[in-house]
């Protein structure tokens, strides 16, 4: 009757909006009854009487989602959610199924990103089963990518691979540290067979995805310390010192690098700097429950006594025999070093 008023009068005032409605109407019912192509057609008529109709536009978005029309349906019903519609949830839930289907169907880029498109918008299923299981598998990808372009000298083609690694997963924070202890697991295993060259562009690459992970800080250390010991084979003592350095400020709490470094402060007759480093490498060691090796409490009281600091090295050197004297294993020539020293102050 609508249409037959229109077909007379088709000046008729507020005609084009109820026919808008008519047409929905009878678009709803087409779908239901599983037509899904007539509903198209249907809500399509609905839309040329009244255009902007939200209602209207969403269900055609979801009429054509259902035709497998998915860039028409989430490119109609994204401008919907631009346009302040709050339809967040569904689109979410719309961009999961899309990604569902392209990585069925082996289309992995058109996966990927419907299904990041949904984690934007909150979709809780992108965290589970197979779409967690593909965005897994795409990351793995890059980061395999990445370590290859790395192998071949090209470094900003590996970053940009783990930008993309890292940009697959769900937060980024957490990504990089998961990164970064791959990569410094990498590197110390080339540390470990001697390999310092085939280790330092891992350090590095470690140290741009998260310079703040323990298992960055503790490669980064180790590298600069291996880098000391080959200074060292060459009888280059102030390259040692500086490379010792970087691996103490690296590894901050490691009384290791701090006694390694030390150690050649008090071999350059740097009393000062000695003192200061196997303080720490003191301080650092009791914190964990043990002591510095006597050798190293030795160079720490004799560089305090250099430094003016008599007091101090009575008292450190009185608890460092009565520890060694309690330990079967410990030196006895080192201890009797120790007495000898404490006798003169």
């Amino acid at each position: 009757m609508l249409e037959e008023a229109e077909r007379l009068d088709p000046g008729l005032p507020f005609l084009g909006r109820a026919l808008g409605q008519a047409h929905l109407l009878s678009a709803k019912h087409a779908f239901a009854d599983g037509t899904p192509e007539l509903a198209l057609e249907r809500i399509e008529r609905s839309l040329a009487y009244d255009p902007e109709d939200f209602d209207a536009r969403r269900m055609k978005g979801e009429y054509l989602m259902a035709l497998k029309r998915f860039d028409e349906g989430l490119e109609l019903l994204e401008e919907l959610l631009a346009q302040g519609m709050p339809i967040g949830v569904e689109l979410g839930n719309y961009h999961w199924t899309a990604g569902t289907y392209h990585n069925v169907v082996g289309n992995d880029l058109a996966a990927r990103r419907h299904f990041l498109r949904a984690r934007e918008l909150g979709e809780p299923k992108v965290e589970q089963r197979s779409a967690k299981r593909f965005l897994d598998q795409e990351a793995q990808k890059a980061y395999e990518r990445a370590l290859v372009r790395l192998e071949k000298g090209d470094e900003d083609g590996c970053k940009a691979a783990l930008v993309e690694a890292i940009g697959l997963h769900k937060n980024e924070a957490s990504a990089r540290r998961f990164y970064a202890t791959r990569i410094a697991a990498l590197a110390e295993a080339r540390l470990e067979g001697d390999d310092l060259e085939g280790a330092t562009p891992l350090v590095k690459l470690a140290v741009h995805v998260d310079r703040e992970a323990p298992a960055t800080t503790v490669v980064v250390a180790t590298l600069y310390f291996e880098r000391a010991l080959e200074a060292l084979g060459r009888e280059d003592a102030e390259t040692a010192l500086a490379f010792a350095a970087q691996a103490a400020t690296a590894g901050s709490d490691d009384p290791f690098m701090w006694h390694f470094l030390g150690e050649l402060q008090y071999a350059a007759r740097d009393f000062g700097a000695a003192t200061g480093s196997l303080d720490r490498a003191l301080t650092l060691s009791r914190a964990a429950g043990e002591e510095l090796p006597l050798d190293g409490q030795l160079k720490l009281a004799d560089s305090m006594v250099m430094m003016g600091r008599e007091e101090d090295a009575k008292v450190l050197l009185a608890r460092a025999i009565a520890a060694a004297e309690a330990d079967p294993d410990a030196d006895a020539a080192a201890i009797e070093k120790a007495r000898e020293l404490l006798r003169t102050l």
